[in-house]
């Protein structure tokens, strides 16, 4: 990669891999940077792109239609509900981030993602405040919202929670059925896997 990061997202589009936010060891980094691949599986010297208006790591992503999504994260201040979003360009470049709207929740190690139109929030740790603050909890909550045509996202509405609380989890999608899939609550390991149907 171009720099080192951790706690950052990972998107592929075609045969570009995006890398959005992380953390540089010493605070939260806004900068994007895409690595070609080609049919050989190779990976490509590592361009830099337009930076996200906030910087954040432990951040969820998704891609659907012309747009990349970032979601939540934290800023190195605080945990965060605010989205971001970029459009993919013709030549597989970026437009500028904008806001397109909060989360209900706050979140970071959470994971996004995309099924038919709808993205799905999931998990996370809410870390509101110092250690003890009321509210510093990992999160069993689901929510998701529309996607409409234009890219812009609909209010975000809760979904059945699930019943282990989890961050930093993989989630899954697979015959219309979200999949959580391990993570931590903090305390533990969660060695488990739930499954959610989709509408």
């Amino acid at each position: 990669m171009g720099s080192e990061r951790w706690g950052f997202a990972a998107i592929v589009v075609g045969a570009n891999l995006y890398i959005i936010g992380g953390n540089d060891g010493k605070k939260a980094v806004a900068s994007v940077e895409r690595l070609t691949l080609d049919p050989s599986g190779n990976v490509g010297r590592s361009e830099p792109l337009v930076e996200l208006k906030v910087p954040r790591w432990a951040l969820g992503a998704a891609h659907h239609g012309d747009y990349l999504y970032a979601f939540g994260g934290h800023d190195g201040e605080n945990t965060l509900r605010t989205i971001e979003r970029a459009r993919v360009q013709d030549d597989s470049s970026l437009g500028d981030w904008e806001l397109v709207g909060p989360m209900i929740d706050r979140r970071q190690g959470a994971t996004a993602i995309v099924d038919d139109d709808r993205v799905y929030i999931v998990g996370g740790y809410a870390g509101v405040g110092p250690g003890g603050t009321p509210g510093n909890d990992y999160l069993g909550a689901v929510e998701s919202a529309l996607i409409a045509k234009d890219g812009l996202l609909g209010r975000f509405e809760k979904m059945s929670p699930m019943r282990s609380p989890r961050g930093y989890h993989g989630v899954v999608t697979a015959g219309h059925r979200l999949y959580a899939i391990g993570g931590g609550n903090g305390d533990a390991f969660v060695p488990t896997v739930e499954r959610l149907n989709l509408p």
